[in-house]
């Protein structure tokens, strides 16, 4: 696996964005017709995640937010409708996309905002600790984004006192990035 400190794309496109427009849409529609929600969950998270990836990736970063905020409101209302917990863990891929837009256009204060609320949102945590594999992404985000922001815009004093400061987390962020690059 490539180092992800070294290398500034978040994504690499590896196919052309009409075709993966169309496959999205196929999805979509096949979704649409299933009508149900609960059980589609990750699929519809999936469509509009993959949706914000591409505006991301056509530089059209205000169409990435918006669709990363309907993500958000649109899972938050279906759990206040039908509380259900594990709805709650698709709120977290949106809400890392907003840092890195934040990122890409310099709001690293936002970003770190962003990243602290996450992490400090009890009822997203815990739906998250129920799949390691969201929780990994959060973890590894609190982590990388600051991180790529500081490398970004050289804000090397930054970067040191966070890095100084790691041990003092509470989660253990560093065996678990250590164990994704394996």
């Amino acid at each position: 696996m490539y180092n992800v400190l070294f290398f500034p794309e978040d994504r690499i496109i590896k196919k052309p964005i009409s075709d993966w427009v169309e496959e999205l849409t196929i999805k979509a529609e096949q979704t649409r017709k299933k009508d149900d929600t609960i059980t589609e969950a990750g699929t519809i998270a999936e469509i509009l995640n993959q949706s914000a990836l591409i505006y991301f990736s056509l530089g059209q970063y205000e169409a990435a937010k918006e669709i990363c905020y309907l993500q958000i409101n649109y899972f938050i209302n279906i759990n206040k409708k039908a509380p259900n917990l594990h709805l709650l863990k698709y709120v977290m891929q949106p809400w890392v996309n907003l840092c890195r837009l934040d990122r890409a256009a310099g709001n690293i204060n936002d970003l770190l905002k962003k990243l602290y609320q996450v992490a400090n949102a009890r009822q997203l945590l815990h739906a998250l600790r129920s799949d390691p594999e969201f929780y990994s992404v959060l973890l590894l985000s609190r982590l990388l984004e600051p991180v790529k922001a500081y490398l970004k815009f050289n804000r090397y004093h930054e970067l040191l006192r966070l890095l100084k400061n790691i041990s003092r987390w509470q989660t253990p962020i560093i065996g678990l990035y250590w164990m994704r690059l394996k």
